[in-house]
């Protein structure tokens, strides 16, 4: 029992680490190509919320 709530524990330590390498290396890359920092800001929110309202909806299907 305990083993597996280490392993709860560690996969979402390794799931917000591996959140923010996404966003600082999408970030960086956006950066060399010149696109506003509102712009970029606006994509991860309009991300999050698409993949957002797409899991409720597989939710409330089946």
């Amino acid at each position: 029992m305990l083993l597996q709530i280490i392993m709860v524990i560690l996969g979402f330590v390794l799931l917000i680490f591996g959140a923010n390498v996404l966003i600082k290396g999408s970030t960086e890359i956006a950066k060399k190509f010149h696109i506003p920092e509102m712009l970029i800001g606006l994509t991860i929110v309009a991300l999050r919320d698409i993949s957002t309202r797409t899991n409720c909806n597989n939710n409330i299907s089946k």
